[in-house]
């Protein structure tokens, strides 16, 4: 995205991301330029520039030269609506948490909740940003604007490139049979994540299919009680009650549950 297309400037500079640390600047990034409670943005503006950052969003009083000065009284509202713009787009059901305590605990147990509903879900919190897939730490309850939003747009993106990730799973997995014997773990894994492709594409039955042989592999690797087969398990169950088949979902669900129960009492030991 050219930086004329995201602010009103005329300039063709190409942007390639924004920064707000400026360590982390790389050329054609926008930098944010903000007075904190221990360092002042505002003085590392330069070294931003000699980066390579291609636009400086500040006070109105910053001092800017060679690139342009985005400048507002509330850089950092500005900034944010920049990033939003370029990150975009999100998905479309957003719901945030605020609160003295239990903030974490509240959105993770929505995640899974929703999970379990059959939506792609995600959670961001001390914890980090947690999806079914991966766990990306911030460091921080709240993430810079910069985290938060490349985070929540790489969630939209993963929900429409099945056919592409097939093809590369299905790929990956012909490589690891090559190299490493067929009830190898990482095999098992590359399964599930086909299965749940299958799934999202409405091919139920190949989704069930690949997610019993991903567990039979998993299962025998890392133990039938083992919390690194949650995620499977849990996508496994959404499959069996997408197909009506809720006994079978019921008894799944009763050893996720038991599953956790005992992970949680290792966590408080």
């Amino acid at each position: 995205m050219r930086l004329r297309d995201l602010a009103d400037i005329d300039s063709d500079s190409e942007v390639t991301g924004f920064a707000i640390d400026h360590r982390k600047v790389a050329r054609g990034s926008v930098f944010g330029a903000f007075r904190g409670a221990v360092f002042d943005g505002e003085d590392f503006i330069g070294e931003a520039v000699d980066r390579g950052a291609v636009a400086v969003v500040a006070r109105p009083e910053a001092e800017v030269a060679v690139v342009p000065h985005l400048s507002d009284p509330h850089p950092r509202r500005l900034f944010a609506g920049l990033a939003a713009k370029f990150y975009a787009p999100y998905p479309e059901t957003v719901v945030a948490v605020t609160g003295t305590n239990g903030k974490t605990s509240t959105v993770e147990m929505t995640r899974q909740i929703w999970r379990m509903c059959g939506h792609r879900s995600a959670s961001i919190g001390t914890l980090g940003v947690t999806t079914s897939d991966d766990q990306v730490k911030t460091g921080l309850t709240t993430p810079d604007i910069v985290t938060f939003l490349s985070n929540m747009a790489g969630l939209e993106l993963g929900r429409k490139h099945y056919a592409k990730a097939a093809a590369l799973f299905q790929e990956a997995k012909a490589m690891l049979e090559k190299c490493l014997p067929s009830d190898h773990p990482e095999i098992g894994t590359v399964l599930s994540r086909v299965a749940e492709i299958e799934y999202r594409e409405g091919r139920l039955d190949q989704s069930k299919t690949l997610y019993r042989r991903a567990l039979d592999i998993l299962e025998k690797a890392w133990g039938v009680e083992s919390p690194m087969l949650l995620s499977v398990l849990e996508d496994y169950s959404i499959v069996l009650r997408s197909q009506q088949n809720y006994a079978d979902a019921a008894s799944l669900n009763a050893r996720i549950m038991k599953i956790r129960v005992r992970q949680a009492l290792r966590s408080s030991k």
